[in-house]
């Protein structure tokens, strides 16, 4: 039963004692995240091995990789043709191309075509494109 309040002051602590979360294991009272936790381990308890290993990460990793070529051409921008660092930052080029053909053969293997599309097109960028 809910008890009969004047003010929003008494609705509001009315309404506090009827959301109890209640643990149906053991019948006594959780918290939120007494309750999170409750339900990833019975979530974990009924993955397979295989389904353990897995992270799951939320986000687009061709995204990442689009940001992060954005992030290394401003780089490139920023410092001084004439300095060691630039040329330092020129070398790690070959990194970056060699991670988009990574990502572009997994999105291929995953019959992505939008995603290996869109890093196959930085790859030829960075292939081809020249400097003026």
């Amino acid at each position: 039963k809910m008890k009969m309040s004047t003010g929003v002051d008494g609705a509001m602590s009315a309404m506090a004692t009827e959301e109890k979360l209640i643990n149906p294991n053991t019948g006594e009272v959780e918290t939120e995240d007494q309750r999170m936790e409750r339900l990833r381990e019975e979530r974990e308890a009924q993955m397979s091995p295989e389904e353990l290993k897995t992270v799951r990460v939320p986000g687009s990793l061709s995204l990442f990789l689009s940001r992060l070529d954005e992030e290394y051409n401003k780089s490139l921008q920023r410092i001084s043709p004439h300095s060691i660092d630039y040329v330092m930052r020129l070398r790690d080029e070959v990194k970056l191309v060699e991670l988009l053909t990574v990502f572009q053969n997994y999105y291929d293997r995953v019959e992505s075509p939008a995603d290996a599309a869109m890093l196959g097109e930085l790859r030829v960028e960075h292939l081809y494109y020249r400097h003026d």
